[in-house]
C-alpha cells in the first residue's frame, strides 16, 4: 500500500530522507525538506513452511538475542540465498565465456583483475 503513488520527490528535486517505520511489515516514511512525509508501505505476501524443532529454537535463540523479530531473520536469510542463487546462475551462464579467454579457476581472474 502506499499512501502517495503520484507524488515523486526526487523528481521534482527535493532532498528525501527515508527510516524504515516497521521493518516487519516494510514501511517507510520519507521525510522532505518541509514539513511533508510521504508513508510507504510494500505488500508482503504469507507464506508457511515446516521446520524441525531444533532450527525453530535455534531461530527463537536468535531472534531474543538480535532483538529482531523471526520473520525478518527469516526473511534477511531468503533474500541472502536468492542473491547467491542468482550470482551462481550468472557464473554458469558465462562460464564458457571465460573459459574461451582462458580464466579457468578464480585465481586466473584475480590474477587478470589485479
Amino acid at each position: 500500500m502506499r499512501v502517495s503513488n503520484t507524488y515523486q520527490p526526487a523528481a521534482r528535486g527535493l532532498l528525501v530522507a527515508s527510516r524504515p517505520v516497521s521493518p516487519s511489515v516494510g514501511c517507510e516514511i520519507e521525510f522532505l525538506t518541509f514539513p511533508i512525509f510521504v508513508l510507504q508501505c510494500l505488500t508482503m505476501n504469507t507464506i508457511t513452511i515446516r521446520l524441525p524443532n531444533d532450527l525453530r529454537s535455534d531461530l527463537q535463540r536468535l531472534s531474543q538475542e538480535q532483538n529482531k523479530p523471526v520473520s525478518d531473520i527469516v526473511r534477511e536469510s531468503i533474500r541472502r540465498y536468492v542473491a547467491v542463487e542468482k550470482f551462481r546462475a550468472l557464473r554458469k551462464k558465462s562460464l564458457p565465456f571465460a573459459e574461451a579467454q582462458g580464466f579457468l579457476t578464480d585465481e586466473d581472474v584475480f590474477r587478470a583483475i589485479s
